[in-house]
């Protein structure tokens, strides 16, 4: 969203998933950090697999979920709390109807981090896109491969026919 913003000619078309202008609280980026510098990353692996994935995903993929808490588990604590510190920071809600490239926003309808409703807000402000909601959590990408790559070539061969 940010180069859509400040660096229109750096890219033709966006895809917006599981994401939102402004994303959480204060508290709950600081939180985080806390949980992090006191705990590690391997506190927050089950957190992160409750949010990112629906109960059925988590229960027929094992496999996947271990792949999952083992990648947060290895993750770079400094990395995460820079990255949570950005997030927290961050509020497009006022500069994204600044976005004239087109863009698709996919949502996952069972995504408590960044829910429909962010997906909603940015697809009724950013006058060329396109809304799609997923039956996934917040990644939406990993637990409905198929369905979001579907989408994700339908929209960006819409410019490839375009531009002829």
């Amino acid at each position: 969203m940010w180069l859509g913003i400040y660096a229109p000619q750096r890219l033709r078309r966006l895809i917006l998933a599981n994401t939102g202008a402004h994303i959480g609280t204060p508290e709950i980026w600081a939180q985080r950090i806390a949980t992090v510098q006191n705990s590690g990353m391997a506190a927050l692996a089950g957190v992160m697999l409750e949010r990112w994935f629906t109960p059925s995903f988590r229960d027929n993929h094992p496999a996947d979920m271990e792949t999952i808490r083992n990648m947060v588990a290895v993750t770079d604590p400094d990395g995460y709390i820079a990255c949570c510190g950005a997030i927290r920071d961050t509020d497009l809600r006022s500069d994204i109807s600044a976005i004239a490239a087109p863009a698709l926003v996919i949502t996952g309808t069972h995504d408590p981090a960044t829910p429909p409703s962010n997906g909603c807000a940015i697809h009724a402000v950013i006058r060329n896109s396109k809304y799609v909601e997923l039956d996934a959590s917040h990644l939406s990408a990993w637990e409905r491969a198929e369905e979001f790559a579907d989408a994700a070539i339908a929209f960006l061969a819409t410019e490839e026919r375009s531009d002829g």
